[in-house]
């Protein structure tokens, strides 16, 4: 697997057991682990997990876990340096030998078939481990659904479903765009927990550039939500305060997983964007955005200052209200003021002009003056 991969399973660990090893890199480059933007990045490898004792090594663990799943070990070998083409002509020729030359008995045939809808130590299936390997083959992907649709939906240990992965790793547009609409098409009534893809991404721990990166996962999240549902109603006001809540609650915890404060920035101009576009006075938006660059969204002041920002909208939004309402009060002793200063003879009048159409009068004193004169006609 690669560094994506292994990153992604350390830090989902570590909400099983806070002991760990040792910090473990690529071997390529000394350990360090070089994120895509450049930067480097610790990968922690735990030595307990479930109970279980592994050894301390990641790569020899994380081999370890495909020894009796052949289709799980066929995906998390994919990775820039391999050939796509040869694991999927061998998934082909395992999956559907009808395509090409049976090589395998039917019945060991039968048996690795099998193994595509199982799931490993971690709970995962081969589109999650597919979706950890960092390379993007259109044809695998869409290969495994074929065989195994039930894979979109299958839950890891931690209860994450294979598109998070995908997220996490960045992947391109159009691999996105195939898992959700497949997972749209396939499973309409299987909803999809964003608010908890969001928690998960912008809680990994960061190191100087990751942070960013998880930002820019969790951006594509929120593109992926509002182009393929955009009628699912998530509450990001009730989300992002409870995340401010519980950052602010854990900030002595040296260990407690916490968003960035630039992640937590963006989730807080999301969360209140709807409404910001509401309010009537662009005054009062420029001074919300402004309150929000302005803050201190540090653990030790997130929650006040979430709370702050919330505040401040309900006033504004309860100061429109009142201005509407004012407004229609407005009107409505205008109305009453100009009906009880009229006469009865004045109301007759009004509704005798509203039935006539003023015939009367433009025929006899307006028509003279459109027409031509006789004399005109005579020339």
């Amino acid at each position: 697997m690669n560094y994506r991969s292994t990153m992604a399973l350390a830090c989902k660990l570590d909400g099983f057991s806070r002991s760990y090893a040792s910090t473990v890199g690529n071997p390529s480059n000394n350990g360090a682990t070089t994120n895509v933007d450049g930067s480097c990045s610790p990968v922690l490898v735990l030595d307990t997990c479930h109970g279980k004792t592994f050894p301390s090594e990641g790569s020899r663990f994380l081999s370890q876990r495909f020894d009796r799943l052949p289709i799980h070990k066929m995906c998390s070998n994919q990775s820039p340096q391999r050939n796509s083409d040869i694991v999927l002509k061998n998934l082909l020729k395992i999956l559907f030998p009808s395509r090409a030359r049976r090589f395998l008995t039917a019945n060991k045939c039968n048996k690795i078939i099998e193994t595509g809808n199982q799931q490993d130590c971690l709970g995962m299936t081969p589109l999650h481990i597919l979706a950890c390997s960092g390379t993007y083959d259109l044809e695998l992907y869409r290969t495994l659904i074929e065989k195994y649709p039930e894979n979109l939906v299958t839950r890891d240990g931690w209860g994450d479903i294979p598109l998070l992965y995908a997220f996490w790793g960045n992947a391109p547009q159009e691999v996105v765009q195939l898992l959700v609409n497949k997972h749209k098409a396939m499973f309409p009534e299987h909803a999809i927990d964003w608010a908890g893809m969001v928690e998960t991404l912008g809680r990994a721990p960061y190191s100087p550039g990751r942070a960013r990166a998880s930002l820019v996962c969790i951006q594509n999240v929120l593109s992926a939500q509002q182009s393929a549902f955009p009628d699912c109603q998530i509450d990001w006001q009730q989300a992002v305060a409870k995340w401010a809540s519980e950052d602010t609650s854990r900030a002595k915890d040296r260990e407690a997983q916490r968003f960035h404060q630039d992640t937590f920035k963006f989730l807080i101009t999301v969360s209140i964007s709807q409404r910001l576009s509401s309010l009537t006075n662009s005054k009062w938006r420029r001074e919300l955005l402004r309150d929000i660059d302005e803050s201190r969204w540090f653990v030790l002041y997130r929650e006040k200052s979430t709370e702050r920002i919330y505040l401040k909208l309900d006033h504004y939004e309860h100061l429109d209200k009142l201005r509407e309402a004012t407004s229609l009060l407005e009107l409505v002793l205008w109305k009453t003021s100009m009906d009880t200063s009229t006469s009865n003879d004045q109301n007759e009048e009004r509704e005798r002009c509203r039935i006539r159409s003023g015939v009367e009068i433009v025929v006899p004193n307006v028509l003279p003056f459109l027409m031509p004169s006789q004399e005109s006609i005579q020339r």
